[in-house]
Parts: structure tokens; C-alpha cells; sequence
């Protein structure tokens, strides 16, 4: 059996960066961002990501460490990851994931195989092929070719649609025969997350989402923007980017933005809580409430797990 590491997760605005250093604090831990977003620098506000305030003086790692140009699949964190468990292991800490993207989770703890990335001109070609054939066009051949990834995807889900696509194209393989169960990497692993009741979780996110745009998302979006990424980048497809776009062109006003970005966010969380809720029940589920009492009762679970 290997070293321990612990996952904190949860969905968005559920107050995983401010109960983590609480449980590193009293764990001897060590935080490494698991999420899709967060490890985008020059995102910090519409990403939510920890400000140094915010970290209690614990190490954080993989927050910020990529360019907003740059694609990180599951195995590409994968290998950051690893490297960033092996240094806190080094220094005798303990290794704590935090965030809501269960497929990087899964891909260090043990939950899914990882598809190889595809070729960027492979890639290429197909997102012209959806913009040109529309995205339900190229569902439909995911479907004929690979019906177990489609069922998976959403008809106007482009980005998965090309991804799954491209893979079977370069390897030969459908896309599904790369998520099949792989041994685990580590453990034991104390699986905790936060929970709140669906009122109280949609009331956060919707103060949360007024607060990203009082302190800056409106700017980050003007400065990504002016560097004229392409609007299918992964840090760009980060929920109210592209509404904030429509704003800068006088398609939405302000006010529909924000509401858009909290509609957005608000059925993010619902499918974080549903793909959590079908994954087991090997997750410690926690209330939420005031900070150090749910970081309390998540650091005696993990206790019991681990130690």
C-alpha cells in the first residue's frame, strides 16, 4: 500500500479553497490544485482561484503554472501532479488534491484510463470541420463510430466531441476504450467533500459570480481577448467568458452577462453534485457552515483514514 493522499472536493462555490488549508494545517499537508481552470495563470477571478490570503501559509502547488494558450489534458496534469506528490512526500507532508475536476482526480487516484492527446493539426482540422458541418454533424459520425462516448457527450459539446474524434482518428480506437478502470496509483486515499443545500449553494454562487466582476473577471476577459486567443482554448471556456465577450460586442448589456454567468455556474454545480453523488460511496460528504468547524470535522475523517 502506498502513502496517503487526501481529495477535497466539492462543487463550485462550495468553499473548498478557503476549508483546505485549515485541514493541511492540522494534517501536515501540502494543497495541489485539481482544477481545470485554476492551473490557467492570468485567470485568478473568473477561476476563483486562492489568492495568498486565502492560503494560511500552506504550499500550494499547480495554481497558475500555465499559459491561457496553452491545453492541459487529464494526462498532462497527470504528470504535473505526480511530480508534485513526489516533492511533498520528499519533505515528509503529506499530498492533498483540491478542486472539482473529478477526471484529473481520478486520473492520479485511480478512477479512469487517459486517452493519448491527438495531434494539434488533427485538431485543428476537426474544429473547422465543426464550425463549417456544425457541431451536432460531427455527434452524430461520434455516434455511428463510437456510441459509448457519444452517449456521454452533449450534442453541442464541441470540444469533447472533437477530442473523442480526433483520438479514434490518430490511434485507430474509439475514444470509450481509454476510460476503462486502471489500478490505483496511490493509497489510501480519504475521499472528503463539501456539502451544502441546493438553495444555500445556488445563493453563494450567485454572490460569488457579483463579486468576480466587481473585482476584475471584466478585465481579465478584455486582456485575453486583446492577445486574440481562439475562444475554444480551454482557459477560455471557463464559465462568463464568453458572455463577457458578447458584452464587449453589444450583444448582451452587463446585467444579462451576469445573470447568464450565474445561470452557468449555478447547472456547473448541479453536474459536479451529480457526478459526485454516482461516484461512491467512498466520499466523506461534510456540511458546510463556518470554516473551521467543516475543516474539523473533514481533518478527524481523514484521521481515521490515513493515519
Amino acid at each position: 500500500m502506498g502513502l496517503p493522499v487526501i481529495v477535497l472536493t466539492g462543487p463550485t462555490g462550495s468553499g473548498k479553497s478557503r476549508v483546505a488549508p485549515l485541514i493541511a494545517e492540522r494534517l501536515g499537508a501540502e494543497i495541489i490544485c485539481a482544477d481545470s481552470r485554476q492551473v490557467f495563470r492570468d485567470i485568478p477571478v473568473g477561476s476563483a482561484a486562492p489568492d495568498p490570503s486565502e492560503m494560511g501559509g500552506i504550499p500550494h502547488h499547480l495554481y497558475g503554472v500555465l499559459d491561457p494558450s496553452e491545453e492541459c489534458s487529464a494526462g498532462r496534469w497527470r504528470d504535473m501532479a505526480e511530480t508534485a506528490i513526489s516533492g511533498i512526500r520528499g519533505r515528509g507532508r503529506i499530498p492533498m488534491l483540491v478542486g472539482g475536476t473529478g477526471l484529473y482526480i481520478e486520473a492520479v487516484t485511480g478512477g479512469i484510463g487517459l486517452a493519448p492527446m491527438a495531434a494539434p493539426e488533427t485538431v485543428k482540422r476537426l474544429q473547422e470541420r465543426a464550425l463549417s458541418a456544425g457541431t451536432r454533424a460531427l455527434w452524430e459520425e461520434l455516434s455511428q463510430s463510437d456510441p459509448g462516448s457519444a452517449g456521454k457527450i452533449h450534442p453541442t459539446d464541441a470540444f469533447r466531441i472533437v477530442r473523442a474524434l480526433s483520438v479514434m482518428e490518430e490511434t485507430g480506437k474509439p475514444f470509450s476504450s481509454f476510460t476503462v478502470p486502471i489500478p490505483p496509483r496511490h493509497g489510501p486515499v480519504a475521499r472528503i467533500a463539501i456539502s451544502w443545500t441546493r438553495p444555500e449553494l445556488y445563493a453563494r454562487i450567485n454572490l460569488r459570480c457579483d463579486g468576480m466582476l466587481r473585482h476584475g473577471m471584466m478585465d481579465e476577459a478584455a486582456a485575453l481577448r486583446s492577445r486574440g486567443l481562439s475562444p475554444s482554448l480551454p482557459a477560455l471556456r471557463s464559465i462568463g467568458y464568453h458572455h463577457l465577450f458578447s458584452f464587449m460586442d453589444g450583444v448582451l448589456n452587463r446585467e444579462q452577462a451576469l445573470e447568464l454567468i450565474k445561470r452557468d455556474s449555478r447547472r456547473y454545480a448541479k453536474r459536479q453534485m451529480t457526478w459526485l453523488r454516482g461516484r461512491g460511496g467512498d466520499i466523506f460528504w461534510a456540511p458546510g457552515g463556518e470554516y473551521r468547524v467543516t475543516a474539523d470535522g473533514l481533518s478527524k475523517h481523514c484521521e481515521s483514514v490515513i493515519i
